[in-house]
């Protein structure tokens, strides 16, 4: 789900022409967690 404040993010990028990735993902709080789930940081 896409926040109206991320949608405001997403358009501003878009407008300035920068490239980005968007990653949806469960709420992760220790460097340990992001490992073992396997996510980019």
């Amino acid at each position: 789900m896409v926040t109206e404040n991320e949608k405001k993010l997403y358009a501003a990028l878009d407008g300035l022409n920068i490239e980005y990735t968007r990653y949806e993902h469960d709420a992760v709080y220790t460097i340990e967690e992001i490992k073992e789930k396997n996510l980019v940081f």
